[in-house]
């Protein structure tokens, strides 16, 4: 029997799509290391594109007498991308304070991320596949150099290797979505698909991480991305302080301690 839907849709092809009055997959996922398959990334030509993924989310049906199609449905696109902080650090009643800027101006350098010997490529990789950072387990064999930012003069740059760029890649597409699936509701483009999504029938996130998308606060979604860019660049940045030598470098400096005496006459 044919049933009237109701579909929702994101202009990178990301839907979420009921029977009416037959609300089972609340929520739908696509998530992509490739700027041009997001929403708001693409706008910003953004090239240091580690992963985004986009939401469309209904509030549930289950105990309210709103059914699919008029529940509320909300979308978002929230990313991950490589940049450039400034920390200040200050240490007060022995509590670490630190106040984060990120730096304006930073710049992916062109010299950077390149093949070697490219030329035995250049018949087989397009210059999306030439530029992309995003992990393949067949292209991502093939050696590169560094990837580098530029901070506005030459002595302020940074490089990430090609195995952290891969490895932190590889997490992301195997634990934030699954293998793309495409939907086929339209022959009109974008074309429609997902890769991750909540079963409300069965209860069932795939990916697991679902869960907290579903589970948190629509508003609330920005700073769980937020908290795992912080997690990662404490990550980075332990450690990666090195002299010239290549010794760790050791900051000196005075402790005080309190301690309590007694007297008794």
């Amino acid at each position: 029997m044919r049933r009237l839907g109701t579909i929702y849709s994101l202009p990178n092809g990301l839907v979420l799509q009921n029977a009416n009055e037959d609300m089972r997959i609340p929520m739908t996922l696509l998530g992509t290391a490739n700027p041009n398959e997001t929403v708001s990334s693409r706008q910003m030509k953004l090239d240091t594109l580690i992963w985004a993924t986009s939401i469309i989310r209904a509030q549930s049906s289950r105990n309210s007498s709103t059914a699919w199609p008029d529940t509320q449905v909300d979308a978002l696109e929230c990313g991950l991308y490589y940049c450039v902080n400034h920390y200040e650090s200050a240490v007060q009643n022995g509590v670490l304070n630190e106040t984060v800027n990120e730096v304006a101006g930073v710049t992916r350098n062109p010299d950077s991320w390149i093949l070697q010997n490219e030329e035995y490529l250049s018949d087989v990789l397009n210059d999306t596949m030439r530029q992309s950072i995003a992990y393949d387990p067949v292209w991502s064999t093939f050696k590169r150099s560094d990837l580098m930012l530029d901070a506005g003069v030459p002595s302020s740059r940074f490089n990430i290797s090609q195995v952290a760029v891969d490895s932190i890649s590889s997490f992301f597409q195997s634990h934030f979505a699954l293998d793309l699936v495409s939907v086929n509701f339209s022959n009109n483009p974008p074309n429609q698909r997902l890769s991750g999504y909540y079963d409300e029938l069965h209860n069932h996130y795939a990916p697991s991480v679902a869960q907290v998308f579903y589970t948190t606060a629509m508003g609330d979604i920005p700073s769980v991305f937020r908290a795992l860019a912080a997690s990662m660049s404490n990550a980075l940045r332990a450690g990666a302080d090195v002299a010239k030598s290549g010794a760790q470098l050791v900051v000196q400096g005075l402790r005080g301690v309190t301690t309590g005496y007694a007297r008794v006459e």
